[in-house]
């Protein structure tokens, strides 16, 4: 028998958040420099910018980091699945070992599944020295 059919499945959504500590320069405002920095991590992770299978690529993240005034160096970037229910923010039941699908500076994920950093002014950790 010859038929038309499309299957149309969700997506498995993988949250995460991200872990920036950087250096500054003398006499920078370091809380002003938190906030930049989260703010350009925003605009990165934007869902619009990513499609089902898309990787997260370090470098994207970096150069935002390191183009905000002040940044005198980027001492970590770390990135970390959050799943399930966290101070009563809700994340997708996906469970992933970030370490594990890095490959040469990209986050891949398995076919069908996309990245969302879900609650950006809870999942963009910024420490500033």
């Amino acid at each position: 028998m010859v038929g038309d059919a499309i299957d149309i499945l969700d997506a498995r959504v993988i949250n995460y958040r991200v872990i920036v500590s950087v250096v500054t320069g003398i006499g920078v405002n370091k809380q002003d420099v938190a906030s930049k920095i989260r703010r350009e991590i925003s605009k990165v992770t934007q869902l619009d910018r990513y499609q089902i299978g898309t990787p997260l690529i370090e470098a994207d993240f970096i150069n935002a980091i390191i183009n905000v005034n002040g940044v005198l160096a980027l001492e970590e970037l770390e990135f970390e699945n959050l799943s399930n229910t966290i101070l009563d923010r809700e994340y997708s039941k996906s469970q992933i070992n970030m370490e594990i699908i890095k490959q040469k500076g990209m986050y891949f994920a398995n076919f069908g599944d996309i990245f969302e950093l879900r609650y950006p002014d809870f999942d963009i950790e910024v420490s500033v020295q």
